[in-house]
């Protein structure tokens, strides 16, 4: 995966039969790098899920995320907010 710094894209991948998703994500975000964009592949399935978005956030807002089947789209902070409409209100992410 590459490593970002702004403008960077931020994808999900999580549960998906014999990982189909995941790889066709890999191949979107390699397109991507080719033309100059950084990016962050968070899997959902991941222990670990929640500090690696955390770290994917750090630099700033991404300039724009996607995922198949909506995964990551229903992320909420602790007190049930979804994560992306705060993170849409605010100019930094921290």
């Amino acid at each position: 995966m590459s490593a970002h710094s702004l403008p960077y894209v931020l994808a999900f991948v999580g549960e998906n039969e014999n990982g189909i998703l995941r790889w066709r994500t890999e191949m979107i975000l390699k397109a991507f790098a080719s033309r100059g964009l950084s990016y962050k592949l968070i899997d959902l399935k991941s222990e670990g899920w929640r500090e690696d978005l955390k770290n994917a956030l750090a630099p700033g807002k991404p300039k724009f995320c996607f995922s198949f089947q909506g995964m990551g789209m229903a992320l909420t902070i602790a007190n049930g907010e979804n994560i992306w409409t705060r993170i849409g209100d605010r100019k930094s992410v921290v």
